[in-house]
């Protein structure tokens, strides 16, 4: 019988730690694998009220979101994807009580989407960008009016 004061029970615990140390980075590495890809050319810039985004995607398929925390319940939007020549890019913001306020789609035939938000909740409002099969450079910026 060993005793917690013997250099067996000292193994086997170091054993079991080494096992749950292994056990825990690989399960970190499977949940880290498993996040969305990332979306080329990406910069976001939140600044008080003010929000700038840009992408640069290249044949690009998959979805960014992200939070912008606003004070006012309304915000002006200039989307552009003049530069966007293939695929579609979807933007969808939605206030803090996740109703939407801006909803738009940039294809090479759609012209830039320019125009204040339906009036909504301030707090944190959520972005979200979805890309198919995109190629170009996309623009996103919004400003509220505090």
């Amino acid at each position: 019988m060993t005793r917690s004061g013997s250099p067996g029970a000292a193994t086997g615990r170091g054993r079991l730690s080494r096992w749950l140390g292994g056990l825990a980075l690989g399960l970190t590495t499977l949940v880290v694998g498993c996040g969305p890809t990332a979306v080329p050319g990406r910069q976001v810039t939140t600044q008080g009220n003010s929000l700038t985004y840009s992408a640069k995607p290249d044949k690009f398929s998959g979805s960014d979101r992200f939070v912008w925390s606003v004070t006012a319940p309304q915000a002006y939007v200039h989307l552009d994807g003049t530069s966007i020549t293939e695929g579609s890019v979807r933007t969808t913001i939605l206030d803090g009580d996740n109703h939407i306020v801006f909803d738009a789609t940039l294809s090479p035939s759609a012209p830039p989407s320019n125009g204040p938000t339906r009036s909504g909740k301030e707090g944190d409002w959520q972005i979200r960008i979805d890309f198919e099969d995109a190629t170009g450079t996309l623009g996103l910026q919004a400003q509220t009016s505090r």
